[in-house]
């Protein structure tokens, strides 16, 4: 009788061993995943503080800047009289989509929370595109959206570049450079040849009285 007690008293130790260590083990894994998840939310709420100055102010007016580009260009590939501004617009819609993309990439690293859709300054300028027709649509276009906004960009990109204070940000703003600059210079030679190839209303009236006169 005593055998049968000292052999039931050793098997529920080492059941009660048995039930602690899975309990401690979850216990374990719990207390890991909590760690884990506070560090996590530590490093958003650095990243954000990070980026409460003019980095996060330029990622903000990039992502406007990049949804117009790409709204406008919509629309000039769809609206354009001239076959060179589609293509100009199709390029300038390719290059921005991809520069938008990477943009929200940094911004979900960095905790930013980008705007989903144009303000209202914004939604103004692509509303005054929407009134115009043929080529008053094409000056317009090239005028506004592929030498003034560039050259306002470029600005903007040149001096994050210079003066951003997280690496990434200012990784960005290197890397976007190159293609602003590219925009900039194929948007003045296209509205160049454009204004080039069309006859001035002076010449053409002059050359209507010269033959007038030999009349």
């Amino acid at each position: 009788m005593k055998h049968q007690l000292k052999s039931a008293a050793a098997s529920a130790a080492v059941m009660g061993v048995l039930l602690w260590f899975p309990h401690s083990g979850i216990a374990a894994e719990e207390t890991q995943q909590g760690q884990q998840s506070n560090q996590g939310a530590s490093q958003s709420q650095a990243a954000q503080q990070k980026l409460q100055g003019d980095d996060r102010q330029f990622m903000m007016k990039a992502a406007q800047g990049g949804m117009l580009e790409v709204e406008t260009s919509k629309l000039a590939m769809e609206r354009a009289s001239s076959q060179q501004v589609k293509d100009y617009a199709k390029m300038l819609h390719d290059d921005h989509t991809a520069a938008n993309k990477k943009l929200m990439e940094l911004a979900q690293q960095k905790g930013v929370d980008l705007p989903k859709e144009l303000d209202a300054k914004h939604k103004q300028e692509l509303a005054r595109l929407q009134k115009l027709q043929g080529e008053e649509f094409d000056r317009a276009y090239l005028e506004h959206m592929g030498m003034k906004d560039h050259r306002k960009d470029i600005q903007d990109f040149e001096k994050q570049a210079r003066s951003a204070k997280d690496a990434q940000v200012k990784s960005f703003a290197e890397q976007t450079l190159p293609t602003l600059r590219k925009h900039l210079t194929q948007g003045q030679q296209l509205a160049g040849s454009m204004a080039q190839s069309k006859p001035s209303d002076g010449s053409a009236t002059g050359g209507a009285d010269s033959q007038g006169k030999q009349q």
